[in-house]
């Protein structure tokens, strides 16, 4: 089984001008469900919860269609890529990446520098 992802507006949380965040929900297959923002705003009366996409021929619905496009190729990468690498797989790490907040990447010479900074620390308490 796959990665689902879901785009969607919660149009019970829109503003006065009648706009809503764009939400994802990205469900693993191990049931591991992750939700978080688009950080972009649509119009409520232009989305198409069948679809999943903004209705109308608008620059703001290009937009927005084209950023879920993209995203929904970026994330399958993302999610395959883990995969690949054998690497921890749940909704948060697939979340960072996309975002840009992904972990530091441990390196050997890290390692030993870390562990030789508990070394000396467990000498200078004894």
């Amino acid at each position: 089984m796959a990665l689902s992802i879901l785009f969607w507006v919660r149009k019970s949380a829109k503003n006065s001008k009648g706009f809503a965040s764009l939400k994802i929900r990205l469900t693993l297959p191990n049931n591991d469900i992750e939700n978080f923002s688009s950080g972009l705003v649509v119009d409520v009366k232009l989305w198409n919860p069948v679809k999943k996409i903004v209705s109308g021929n608008s620059s703001d619905a290009a937009r927005v269609n084209l950023y879920i496009s993209r995203s929904l190729v970026k994330l399958n990468d993302i999610y395959d890529y883990l995969i690949k690498e054998e690497r921890s797989i749940s909704g948060e790490v697939i979340k960072n990446i996309f975002v840009g907040k992904a972990q530091q990447r441990l390196t050997l010479l890290n390692c030993l520098k870390e562990h030789n900074d508990q070394f000396l620390q467990q000498i200078e308490i004894t």
